[in-house]
């Protein structure tokens, strides 16, 4: 997409009360730290709801340049423990995907020990919804496509294999 683009599908979307995230899962060579901070600069701009971030070095230099930018870190930073949580928070990101290796027990002591929104991203048969299937129940009144987590997720949304969790 062009920035001409990408700010009407932000406006379009804003008007319709759809917040709008971007990936940015790209490490960020010295050479091109310059033309990294122009499009945070231009997505700031265009007002986007929150930047997803791999490069915990560009994450850091981005909140100094533009403090009001939510930063959301990307399961590829590998946040696996509650150490690594309460990093990401001070380093300025408000919700933070955590890597799909974790159980299900350590996913809800980050969760319930944590200031940081956690997400967790499952893809396949090994992942989080594999390895906590008995505290999965489906709810297809509703539609087939919607997940009911027992006492920890608000709602999941599970299309095929890919599944995101917004945990509060």
């Amino acid at each position: 997409f062009s920035n001409d683009e990408i700010a009407e599908v932000v406006k379009y979307c804003h008007l319709r009360g759809v917040d709008v995230h971007v990936a940015a899962n790209i490490l960020v060579k010295p050479n091109e730290t310059e033309e990294f901070l122009q499009y945070m600069g231009f997505l700031n701009s265009a007002s986007v709801d929150a930047v997803i971030i791999q490069d915990i070095g560009m994450a850091e230099t981005t909140k100094k340049a533009y403090p009001d930018l939510t930063l959301h870190a990307s399961t590829q930073l590998t946040a696996t423990s509650l150490e690594s949580v309460k990093y990401l928070e001070e380093k300025g990101f408000s919700r933070v995907v955590l890597a799909r290796e974790l159980s299900f027990d350590e996913i809800k002591y980050i969760t319930d020990n944590s200031k940081a929104e956690i997400e967790v991203f499952a893809v396949g048969e090994q992942s989080f919804l594999g390895k906590i299937s008995d505290e999965v129940k489906l709810d297809t009144r509703e539609s087939p496509l919607k997940v009911r987590l027992t006492k920890l997720a608000k709602q999941i949304s599970v299309l095929g294999y890919i599944a995101a969790f917004f945990i509060s």
